[in-house]
Order: structure tokens, then sequence, then C-alpha cells
């Protein structure tokens, strides 16, 4: 059964996580040192194929007030070139304080040093997470 990626955008990391087979939960797989546009297309396609992915979701880092930050544009040209190289599809949750409550959760486990992949793959499954609830929410209701 294929797996739904779910990607936290940034500009020094992209945060990566993977939903189970059912599509029910999401766990941390990796955080992607950038190297640049076509460099971490191929990272993500290696892992796409890895895990027999066929869907992609997105953080969009939308501003406080929604509307289209900096961040967002250049997420979204992003996902532009990953759609184009991998032919899935992607589609996009609203991350705004995403990486606020992966901090929060990691400050809980109270684990430090912590390096900022950490957060990165928690803001990615915190993503994810959300997509998944939001699929279950609408096949029970």
């Amino acid at each position: 059964m294929s797996r739904i990626l779910g990607i936290d955008f940034g500009h020094k990391r992209i945060g990566v996580a993977l939903s189970d087979a059912l599509g029910i939960s999401a766990s941390a797989l990796c955080a992607i040192e950038r190297k640049g546009g076509l460099k971490d297309i191929a990272t993500l396609q290696e892992l796409i194929q890895e895990h027999e992915v066929h869907l992609v979701v997105m953080g969009l880092p939308l501003k406080m007030d929604g509307g289209i930050s900096d961040q967002a544009k250049q997420a979204q040209a992003f996902a532009k070139l990953l759609k184009q190289h991998t032919k899935i599809p992607v589609q996009w949750v609203d991350e705004r304080l995403s990486s606020v409550q992966a901090e929060k959760q990691l400050n809980q486990a109270k684990r430090k040093p912590r390096p900022k992949t950490d957060v990165d793959q928690a803001a990615a499954c915190i993503i994810l997470q959300q997509y998944l609830d939001t699929q279950a929410f609408k096949k029970d209701g």
C-alpha cells in the first residue's frame, strides 16, 4: 500500500515525515539539508520511490493574517518543481505555528541538547498528521 509524505519546507532544511500504510498516523522520517532546487528534488524523489509515496502534503507558511508570505511563495515554487519531476500530486496544509507546536512537543520530552533537524521532522509530522486527521474526519463525517 502506498504512503503519504509530509514536508516542512524551510530555508536551511526540509523536514520529512511519512504516513503508515493505512494513512492513519505520521512518523518522522528525516531532515534534508537544503542544497538547492533540483538537488533537493532528487533527494525527495528517492524517498518517494523507496516508500512508494502516492501523495505529498506540504505545509504552507502563511502569515498570521492568512496572507501569502515570501516563504509560502518559495514553497509553492518548490512544490511546482516537485510535481513536474515526480508526477506526484501535492496537497497543502496551513502550517502556521507548526514549528512552535513542534518545539513545545520536543520540550515536553526534555531531551536536550536537541538538533534543529528534530524540530524540522516534528513539524513535518504535525503537518502530515493534521492532513491525515482531516481525511479521517471526512470519511467519518
